[in-house]
């Protein structure tokens, strides 16, 4: 298939609540794709212009694992690998190759955080990323959850 402006999206729909609790995904397993991005041709606001590669929303247990995501030069908004949600105490992003995107991977955890890294599995390792800015982008609350190992930033 052509290049795209999203690849996969695996995430409840935000409107999606009952009694203000966030609907999750029980299990997510993501192995083995290929993601070409592109801008769209077109007229699209903003709102419609989310470029990323793979997008996950609140999943209490996550593996992402062996994917390659692929763009031109797309700019400071497109991201390659995008967690946006409440997450349990088990995700793991691994062996992926991420080239063009300026914000690789992006984690940006919502509601009650772990303590710490003792409190949860958060695992970031063995991805290379080519031309971007760094191995993780989130808040610092965040980082201080996460488990960075042997991830390469390869300048472009």
């Amino acid at each position: 298939a052509g290049p795209a402006m999203q690849g996969t999206n695996a995430a409840p729909s935000p409107a999606e609540e009952r009694g203000g609790e966030r609907l999750a995904v029980a299990r997510a397993s993501v192995r083995g794709n290929r993601v070409r991005l592109a801008r769209a041709e077109g007229d699209f606001g903003q709102s419609q212009r989310r470029v990323q590669g793979l997008f996950f929303g609140h999943v209490r247990l996550l593996l992402v694992f062996e994917n390659r995501i692929e763009a031109a030069e797309m700019g400071g908004t497109a991201r390659g690998l995008y967690l946006h949600g409440e997450y349990g105490p088990h995700y793991k992003l691994r062996d992926n190759d991420i080239s063009g995107l300026q914000q690789a991977m992006v984690v940006e955890a919502l509601g009650n955080l772990p303590r710490g890294r003792e409190g949860c599995l958060w695992l970031v390792e063995k991805n290379v990323i080519h031309g971007g800015k760094s191995e993780v982008e989130a808040p610092q609350a965040v980082q201080d959850c996460l488990r960075l190992r042997l991830n390469a930033v390869v300048p472009s």
